[in-house]
């Protein structure tokens, strides 16, 4: 038993074996895949519409609303990204360790690029 928080909790019991890791080759990710590729579309045409037409916007709840749901799916994207499994080079079988592929996720450029998207710049 280890103190966390206030809280003791039993690590030697704790596995992350349960959590669930997404296949690449599956029908949630390739869906999920074509969902975010139109949703960058839409957004990058959103924002080039609305840095046109609009002058304030930061006073417009439709775009604020919009934004924010983008956000939303965007972080959502780097999630399905963070418990997506991974080939290694020469490997048949994929790597659907969890801890490894949140690693793998997280220390990569791809990771460095998906924060810069979802940080506020306003």
């Amino acid at each position: 038993m280890k103190v966390i928080l206030g809280h003791e909790v039993d690590i030697e019991h704790f596995s992350c074996s349960k959590l669930i890791i997404i296949s690449r080759k599956g029908a949630f990710y390739s869906g999920w895949i074509s969902f975010e590729f139109i949703l960058n579309i839409l957004s990058a045409y959103f924002y080039m519409w609305m840095a046109t037409f609009y002058e304030d916007l930061d006073h417009n709840l439709t775009y604020l609303n919009i934004h924010i749901a983008f956000e939303i799916l965007f972080v959502l994207g780097m999630v399905v990204k963070l418990i997506t499994d991974f080939h290694l080079p020469g490997d048949t079988e994929p790597v659907r360790d969890p801890e490894t592929v949140f690693y793998r996720y997280i220390k990569s450029w791809v990771f460095v690029l998906d924060l810069i998207t979802v940080i506020p710049l306003t």
